[in-house]
């Protein structure tokens, strides 16, 4: 039976990924879709997003988000003392409860949260 065991024994594993995506964009709006290409429900194999930072090259008013580097736009889900959303929708969860997490590393998703046909919406 499949359990939370964070890439620790069995053939499966962890990955952290950095994703880095350049997008030319001119519109008043964007819209930010991250979903995986799992194939499993959130008990057999899942995801989760932290740390996530969207810069712009170019944008005089954007928002101070408490940053030293003044390209960062927005910014979430940084450190392990999140408790909400952040206005983010998590489509088709596993469970209400959208925090999990892996070896003390707090994740929007993770284990038993996120897995096949989910996706987070921003």
């Amino acid at each position: 039976m499949p359990a939370n065991a964070c890439g620790v024994g069995g053939n499966w594993r962890e990955d952290i990924v950095d994703v880095d995506v350049t997008v030319d964009h001119t519109a008043g709006s964007l819209a930010v879709v991250i979903s995986s290409t799992l194939n499993q429900p959130a008990n057999d194999e899942s995801w989760g997003v932290r740390n996530i930072l969207i810069y712009t090259l170019d944008l005089p008013n954007a928002q101070d988000v408490g940053s030293n580097d003044p390209g960062i736009f927005y910014k979430a889900f940084q450190g392990n003392q999140f408790t909400d959303t952040d206005g983010w929708s998590v489509v088709r969860p596993y469970s209400t409860n959208y925090f999990g997490g892996c070896a003390n590393t707090r994740l929007l998703g993770g284990y038993g949260v996120l897995g096949a046909g989910s996706s987070l919406v921003k």
